[in-house]
This record gives C-alpha cells, structure tokens and sequence, in this order.
C-alpha cells in the first residue's frame, strides 16, 4: 500500500512476527521497501510523519493531509488534522516495522503472533497482512460519488 497515501509503508507485504492486540512487530521482506526509513505519529490531532527510504517521494509540506495547518521540511512534515484514532504510531527501521494503534484501526488492526504463529485474526505461520486480512480491510478505498445536476433526468450509472 500504501493503504494510507501519507505513509511509506505497504502494510499488505508485511510479514507479522509478533501481536498482542493493539501492537505489532512485522517484518519486509523484499526489497527496495525494506531499504530506509519512515514513520508516522498521530495524537488525537496531530500529525508527524518522515521517510527517507528508496523508491519513496518525500513527504513535502505540498502534500495535503485533510489539514487545518501543515508544516514541512526535506523528508518530514507535521501538521493537525481531523482524529482518525486516539493515537497510533508506524515506524519502519529497514526491514523492521512496529505498528502501534488505540484502538486499533483498519491500517493497524488487532492482533494475536509469536514467532511467526499467527493466532487473530485467523490462524497461519508466517503469513503477510495480505494474506492473513482481506485487502479490502486493509486498503480502504474511497466510493466514487457521481454527482447529477439538479432537474437533470436519472441516468443509470454501469457499475
């Protein structure tokens, strides 16, 4: 993924180690991803987020966040924003990610590993998010709205 457009990190090809309900440590596997660094911050309002990593745009001050005020420079931003979550943090070390939300959020859902076993949300060793979450819960994407004139005649729309 992005699953989140403002992060750097592709939650689907995230191999989960550890989980113990709001928390989780989960590995990259597979390169250039795992090369760098980024990470975001959320508190009620608030927003901090950074990457350095390859094959990654910066998170430049012209990015919109959905923000009241935003600030940015090089590679990190920080701004205020409408609460998603009370709080929640993603950071990414090279191949080494830590996930952290409360409550948990569709981009860092609850879960229950050791070692590689994955117990919640299903069972299975070794598995991504991908393979372990339905994408559709993990990239939330946005209904197209199709807007009519008013007075205009109903048009069917194909799906």
């Amino acid at each position: 993924m992005s699953s989140d457009s403002e992060d750097a990190i592709n939650e689907a090809e995230l191999l989960l180690c550890c989980g113990s309900g709001c928390c989780n440590v989960t590995l990259y596997t597979t390169a250039p991803q795992c090369i760098g660094c980024s990470g975001k911050v959320e508190a009620c309002c608030c927003v901090e987020r950074f990457c350095c990593k390859l094959g990654t745009a910066p998170l430049l001050c012209d990015k919109p966040m959905d923000s009241m005020c935003q600030l940015g420079i090089g590679c990190c931003s920080i701004g205020c924003r409408k609460p998603r979550t009370c709080c929640m943090e993603q950071a990414q070390l090279c191949c080494y990610v830590v996930n952290m939300a409360l409550p948990p959020t569709d981009e860092v859902p609850c879960t229950l590993a050791v070692c590689g076993l994955v117990c919640f949300p299903t069972v299975g060793c070794c598995k991504t998010f991908g393979e372990i979450i339905p994408m559709t819960a993990i990239i939330v994407q946005q209904p197209v709205v199709q807007h009519q004139p008013i007075g205009a005649p109903m048009q069917k729309i194909a799906s």
